[in-house]
C-alpha cells in the first residue's frame, strides 16, 4: 500500500512529492534537525541528504521500537532513536523539530508542544515545522467506517485521531511558548494505489486495531459496506482509483 507520488496542494497551487513541500520550511542553515515520528526513516534520509554534514546533526526518533529498527536497517547512514514525543529527552538542543503526518496520532497536543518547545534551542530561533491531519480529515471514510461497525456489529469505535482546526492548534502553540509564522489548513485529495482494493488496504493499515477482533467474514462485510457508502464521493472512475478525502494542517512556528 502506498500513496501516488504526486499530490496537489490546493492552497499554494503546486504538485509536490509526498512530504517535499513541507521541507521547504526547514532553514537551509539549520545545524541540527530532529525528525519527530520518523517511522521507517524515509524523510529522515532526505533531511540528512539536504542538511547533513560533518558539522550538522540529523536524528530521527519514533515511539515504536519496531519502526526504529526498520529505519536503522533501511537507512544505515542515518541516526535513529526511540523517544516519546510528549516526553522528549532533549534540553534546548535542536534548531528544528520536523514532523510529517504524526501529530494526529497524539491525543494531548499541549503536552506534545511543551515537549517540543523544551527540545528546541532557547535563543529564539528554534523552529517547529509540521504537517498532519486537520479538522475534517478523512471525514467521509471515518463516518462510513463508524456506521458500518455500529450497524453490522454494534461496535462504537469512538475517536481514533486528533484532527484539530488551525485556530485551535495555533492557540495551543502560543500557550506553549511559540510565535506562529504560518498555521493553515488545506484540502489535499490523495489518490490511493491498487485500484479497487486500495481503500480497504488503506483502512486495514491505519485502522488495524478496529479489525483485530473480527473474523474474516465480519471484516469483509464491514469493508464492503464502507466501499458502497463512500463510492459516490471517493471513487475516481476515470482513473480507476480511490481518492482519500485528506485535509492537512501545516504549521511553522518559532520557539520564544
Amino acid at each position: 500500500m502506498k500513496w501516488d507520488a504526486e499530490l496537489y496542494d490546493s492552497k499554494h497551487g503546486f504538485v509536490a512529492e509526498y512530504g517535499k513541500g513541507l521541507m521547504e520550511f526547514v532553514p537551509s542553515d539549520a545545524s541540527s534537525i530532529l525528525d519527530l515520528g520518523c517511522g521507517t526513516g524515509t524523510l529522515t534520509e532526505q533531511l540528512q541528504q539536504e542538511h547533513g554534514g560533518p558539522t550538522h546533526r540529523v536524528l530521527g526518533v519514533d515511539s515504536s521500537p519496531e519502526m526504529v529498527k526498520a529505519a536503522r536497517r533501511d537507512h544505515p547512514k542515518c541516526a535513529f532513536d526511540v523517544a516519546d514525543a510528549t516526553h522528549l529527552p532533549y534540553d534546548h538542543e535542536w534548531n528544528v523539530v520536523f514532523s510529517n503526518a504524526v501529530f494526529h496520532w497524539i491525543p494531548d497536543h499541549v503536552a506534545l508542544l511543551r515537549s517540543v518547545h523544551h527540545a528546541l534551542v532557547s535563543d529564539g530561533t528554534g523552529r517547529l515545522v509540521c504537517e498532519f491531519g486537520a479538522a475534517g480529515n478523512i471525514q467521509i471514510i471515518e463516518t462510513a467506517l463508524n456506521e458500518a461497525l455500529h450497524d453490522d456489529l454494534g461496535i462504537d469505535r469512538g475517536e481514533r485521531f486528533n484532527f484539530p482546526a488551525a485556530t485551535l492548534f495555533a492557540s495551543n502553540l502560543v500557550a506553549c511558548g511559540f510565535v506562529c509564522d504560518e498555521v493553515y489548513e488545506y484540502e489535499r485529495p490523495t489518490p490511493l494505489s491498487d485500484g479497487w482494493e486500495g481503500l480497504r488496504e488503506w483502512i486495514l493499515q491505519f485502522c488495524e486495531a478496529d479489525f483485530e477482533p473480527l473474523s474474516a467474514e465480519q471484516r469483509d462485510a464491514v469493508l464492503t459496506d464502507v466501499e458502497r457508502s463512500v463510492c459516490g464521493d471517493l471513487w475516481d472512475s476515470e482513473n480507476q482509483r480511490w481518492v482519500a478525502d485528506y485535509r492537512r494542517l501545516r504549521a511553522v512556528a518559532t520557539a520564544v
